[in-house]
């Protein structure tokens, strides 16, 4: 089962023992858990985090800073 604890979303899969992921992304990159059940406590559990690689990107905030002589500018820009 996948829990995303900032949404509550999660995806329940049964009588499997295999979880494909195709074309993963940063969005899939937590934790998921594999639970044993079969009616008879405890349950068995264990949890992998799944993390993904991907390449650096920067994002500019604006393409053209003005400032007055002698003010000052800021050049913002958000990086992943």
């Amino acid at each position: 089962m996948k829990i995303d604890g900032a949404t509550g979303y999660g995806v329940s899969v049964s009588n499997g023992s295999e979880l494909t992921l195709t074309k993963v992304s940063r969005l899939q990159m937590t934790e998921y858990v594999c639970v044993a059940s079969n009616g008879i406590l405890p349950d068995e559990s264990w949890t992998v985090k799944l993390h993904i690689t991907f390449p650096p990107t920067v994002t500019p905030q604006a393409v053209q800073v003005s400032a007055a002589n002698g003010g000052f500018a800021i050049l913002a820009c958000n990086a992943d």
